[in-house]
């Protein structure tokens, strides 16, 4: 059975983060929430970064080793051509070290797995999300009512929530009446959060290269913020995808996490 809640996201209305600042135990775990989202995030981003960075370093350390090992065998090399060489392959292992450590670090933060109430984390996902956003939105909630508590890493489920709530924020600038839908259900072991918009949607070229890092269609983003966030549902044996468009004919992304 699913709870259907129609509720248009105002300025005032961003007051439900707001007010809940002003009840201590509800303004701790708003706070508590925020920093754990954001340290998830962090953490992420540092092990996509690492991730990304790994292949064309070895693939440029590879070259730099052939070319290396070509300048000793000839005997009319520049002398400045092989110091140039040596010094670029040293900082290209230097890079290297730097990457594994960055690795290493991040996946210190293996996901703790905890149990959670999952239509509460929406919630909890939606005001951090609607923080400073002044624009009226019709934000429409179906919950399914029945959910069984799903177990991991709160922190890191709530920031692939907020990042996909923000996009449809962003992708709904331009409409008169931006809409969006956050929905939870259970289907064969599995639960499903679909947040859709009623924006511009994904272009089929663009739909290809989605959930690669560095790839974007926003003006000033960096492109990692659905490649982290997939990874993450990966890591928690689920996953992230774009599904056919939303009522608005906008986009529609679908997370599924197994049901504990």
């Amino acid at each position: 059975m699913n709870s259907n809640l129609v509720a248009p996201i105002k300025v005032a209305e961003r007051g439900s983060a707001q007010s809940a600042l002003l009840d201590h135990d509800a303004g701790r775990r708003f706070v508590e929430a925020f920093e754990q989202t954001q340290a998830s995030g962090l953490d992420a981003m540092g092990a996509a970064l690492a991730h990304e960075l790994n292949q064309p370093l070895a693939a440029l350390t590879i070259y730099l080793q052939s070319l290396q090992r070509y300048c000793l065998k000839t005997t009319d090399t520049v002398p400045i051509v092989q110091e140039m060489v040596d010094k670029s392959l040293r900082e290209a292992l230097r890079a290297g070290e730097i990457v594994r450590r960055m690795r290493r670090f991040s996946s210190r933060s293996e996901p703790d797995r905890q149990p959670f109430d999952i239509n509460r984390l929406v919630e909890e996902s939606i005001d951090l999300a609607l923080l400073e956003k002044s624009r009226t939105i019709t934000l429409n909630r179906d919950f399914e009512t029945d959910m069984p508590p799903l177990s991991g890493d709160s922190g890191q489920i709530r920031q692939i929530i907020v990042n996909l709530i923000r996009n449809s924020i962003d992708a709904t600038s331009s409409k008169s009446l931006p809409r969006i839908t956050v929905s939870t259900a259970l289907s064969q072991g599995f639960c499903h959060i679909k947040v859709s918009d009623n924006g511009p949607g994904v272009s089929a070229t663009m739909a290809g290269r989605l959930f690669k890092a560095f790839e974007t269609s926003k003006p000033q983003g960096m492109g990692l913020g659905l490649a982290i966030s997939r990874m993450i549902a990966q890591n928690h044996n689920g996953d992230l995808a774009l599904e056919p468009g939303g009522n608005g004919g906008g986009a529609c992304f679908g997370l599924k996490l197994p049901a504990r």
